[in-house]
């Protein structure tokens, strides 16, 4: 119990909103507790508390719905994003340096230089995010961003077109920070990735004021 408590406050602190964030997978990780915990309780009385038993009826619907919702969207994104990686692979030069957030499938797929502009697979990525990102409360993740494909000195960049919800933005703050994008490619599909390829702004880049999220 106190395990979850903690758990459930840091994210509370930390991730306001990350419970239910991308189908409350990040929740996932409290279900071998909560089945540890059913277990030994039915092991210690002999019988099922009508608090576990309301816990265990609550739990399970939601799991199955959340796991068929999950599995669903891996193989949407293995599917649409197919595609992408083979493009990459066949016209890519192998000593380019691609930005992706999305990079479990491209990094598996391709020998790719890639940078996780998002930082879980990049560490150094997260560091302008910590400076940037986070004191702004994500109104500056452009900046962030724009510093990370100065710094990696990016030739392409692979972005979700998620028609301006959260991902495709990141195509306009390159623009706006000096960088030049060319679409090269667009997966044919309602996940449509696009890819760009990307030219260094001139004299470094310029500083963003604004950004809309």
């Amino acid at each position: 119990m106190l395990f979850i408590a903690t758990f459930i406050l840091s994210f509370f602190l930390k991730f306001p909103g990350g419970l239910s964030h991308n189908y409350s997978r990040y929740v996932f990780v409290l279900l071998p507790v909560l089945i540890c915990g059913f277990l030994g309780e039915v092991q210690k009385r002999q019988q099922i508390s009508v608090a576990l038993l309301l816990a265990a009826i609550f739990v399970v619907p939601l799991s199955y719905t959340s796991v068929y919702a999950y599995f669903s969207d891996v193989e949407s994104m293995r599917t649409n994003i197919e595609d992408i990686a083979a493009w990459t692979d066949a016209h890519i030069p192998p000593n380019a340096t691609v930005l992706v957030h999305d990079d479990g499938f491209i990094a598996y797929s391709t020998n790719l230089h890639l940078i996780d502009i998002v930082g879980l697979k990049t560490p150094s990525s997260a560091e302008f995010h910590r400076e940037i990102t986070a004191p702004s409360g994500g109104r500056l993740r452009g900046m962030a961003v724009c510093k990370i494909a100065k710094r990696a000195n990016a030739n392409y960049a692979i972005i979700l077109n998620d028609k301006g919800s959260f991902w495709s933005p990141l195509a306009a703050d390159l623009q706006h920070c000096g960088f030049t994008l060319t679409t090269e490619m667009r997966s044919r599909s309602s996940l449509e990735y696009v890819i760009y390829k990307i030219g260094q702004p001139e004299g470094g880049t310029r500083p963003i004021s604004t950004v809309r999220r």
